[in-house]
Formats: C-alpha cells, structure tokens, sequence
C-alpha cells in the first residue's frame, strides 16, 4: 500500500524578524559602548575676566607706543614708571596717561613666569581703558623682550658687551 504524501512546500527565509533582531543588537551594542567609554581629560583651570565697566576719559594728545610691562614677580610698570602689583594702580596709571597722551599703541609685555590669569587680568584693565577721544585703545602682545622705544631686545649678550 502507497501512502500519499503531502507536496513538499520550499522553505522561506523571512528576513524582516532578521532584520528587527540586527538592529536590537546594534543598539544594545552602541549604547553599551558609550557607558564603557572612559573620557579621560586634563582638568584645565580657564582664566577668567571682570564685567567690563566701560568708562571713557578726556583730554587730547599724541605719542608714540606706550610699554606696558608686567614683571616676573608681579610688579606693573607703565614705560619706566613702577606701579606696585595693583592693578587699581595700574588702571589709574593709565587712565591718567591717555588722557594726557594718547599712545598709537600700548605694546603688553609679560615675563616669561606669567600665567595665562595675569594676561587676562591685564587685558581686561586695558579693556576698560579709553583714550582721549573716547576709542578702544590698540594693543599689541610682545613675544619678545622690547625696550622703552618698542624695539626688540637682543635674547642673548652680544660680544664684546657686557
């Protein structure tokens, strides 16, 4: 006796679970991924600036570069004139020094020990700073060591001097 069989059906791949079940496992594995990820970085201290309490000042005049120098141990000097280490010395200093001159530039001279903090302090002094006729005063940053007229200081003796 011959039992009959059923046809034979082709199997089928159905590819949408195949797909729902890749995209599970790619997200379980981006977001297991980035709560396995260290940030490692360096805390870095940013320096930080006063409100700016703009003022303007009066007078007229005209010169030549002003050398503002601010020392390796904290003392100001506004061209060859010391101020101390304050900076409302400093800020009065100059606001009397625009208002009877006023400089074409003020050339910012740093020790080489300064931190970013004393540029910034320094800045922001100059920032609330005006000339005579009221403008933003132009400052330029020296890399090098300059001298009161503004020019660059030799880095190393020259021979023969002392």
């Amino acid at each position: 006796m011959k039992i009959p069989r059923p046809p034979m059906r082709k199997a089928r791949i159905e590819i949408i679970p195949m797909i729902d079940t890749i995209f599970f496992l790619l997200v379980f594995f981006m977001i297991a991924s980035l709560n396995m990820t260290r940030m490692r970085a360096i805390a870095v201290a940013l320096p930080k600036s006063s409100p700016a309490a703009m003022a303007s000042s009066g007078g007229a005049g005209g010169g030549g570069d002003l050398i503002l120098t601010l020392t390796e141990s904290g003392d100001y000097y506004l061209g060859k004139q010391r101020l101390g280490s304050d900076p409302q010395a400093l800020q009065a200093a100059l606001t009397d020094r625009l208002r009877t001159a006023a400089p074409r530039d003020v050339v910012l001279n740093l020790g080489k020990q300064q931190t970013t903090q004393s540029l910034v302090s320094v800045m922001d002094v100059l920032n609330h700073a005006r000339t005579a006729t009221g403008k933003d005063v132009p400052v330029l940053i020296a890399t090098e060591p300059v001298d009161q007229e503004g020019r660059a200081l030799p880095s190393t003796p020259q021979a023969g001097t002392r």
